[in-house]
C-alpha cells in the first residue's frame, strides 16, 4: 500500500482501506485515533509510517 502524504508525523489515521485520505497524524497512537474520531471517522486505519530512506520489515 502506498501512503502519499507531506507530514512527518510518524503515524497517520486513513479513512479506511479504499480511502486512503490522511484524517489525523501525530506521534502517539491515541493522539492519531482521538483526532481521527473528531474529523468524523469512527473506526480509522492506523498505520506506522516510515522515514523514506529506512528499511522497515512487518
Amino acid at each position: 500500500m502506498t501512503i502519499k502524504t507531506s507530514t512527518r508525523s510518524p503515524i497517520v489515521a486513513l479513512r479506511s482501506f479504499t480511502d486512503r485520505r490522511v484524517v489525523a497524524h501525530g506521534n502517539k497512537i491515541e493522539t492519531v485515533v482521538a483526532k481521527a474520531r473528531k474529523a468524523g471517522v469512527e473506526t480509522p486505519i492506523v498505520v506506522f509510517v516510515p522515514k523514506s530512506d529506512q528499511n522497515t520489515i512487518y
